[in-house]
């Protein structure tokens, strides 16, 4: 699950769980996991790059099948606070959280609290070692030689954040998403 890609979709009709898993198994070659409510649902990518691709190619004709204008959603991680705010948003189309994240916390500033609930699953060395990380544009070498600390345990904090959060800071979208969290004011 370390390398997949998950995405939360929703339609605004009521879509059976049959036709949606047609239209992405025609879609999305090789292996994915994927569940469904009616309107909305969750899929794991498992080969990312290939999978991606064919899905942002397309996207118009998912929408053509479903007569239904949709929207994917590309998450850092699943958790249930982030299912509710997609399910709340508006705004269809094929596009990351982190697009819209500013504009989420500016709305409600409560937010920011319950999307950073990866702070308690790390040690504070971490979380700082991970800020230094982001703001040194994901440089081990600078980040050690900032904080005088062998390169090797930058290196082992970086692993345990991704292992203990399932958030890949490496990759920058979700590297931008903990970021804003952790630094965030109004």
């Amino acid at each position: 699950m370390m390398n997949s890609l998950i995405l939360y979709i929703k339609t605004h009709q009521d879509v059976p769980l049959s036709h949606m898993n047609l239209i992405l198994n025609n879609i999305i070659k090789g292996p994915f996991q994927f569940s469904w409510e009616g309107n909305f649902g969750k899929l794991v990518l498992e080969q990312p790059r290939t999978q991606y691709v064919n899905l942002k190619l397309s996207f118009d004709a998912i929408c053509s099948d479903l007569m239904d204008d949709v929207s994917f959603v590309i998450v850092p991680r699943h958790e249930a606070k982030i299912a509710e705010v997609i399910q709340s948003m508006s705004r269809t189309g094929l596009y990351n959280l982190t697009e819209e994240l500013t504009r989420l916390l500016l709305k409600n500033p409560a937010l920011r609290e319950e999307l950073l609930t990866f702070q308690h699953e790390v040690s504070e060395d971490i979380l700082e070692t991970i800020k230094i990380y982001l703001e040194l544009n994901m440089s081990v070498n600078l980040v050690a030689k900032t904080m005088y600390t062998h390169r090797n345990t930058i290196n082992y904090r970086i692993s345990r954040f991704i292992e203990l959060t399932g958030i890949d800071i490496r990759q920058t979208t979700n590297g931008y998403y903990v970021y804003t969290l952790i630094t965030w004011k109004k």
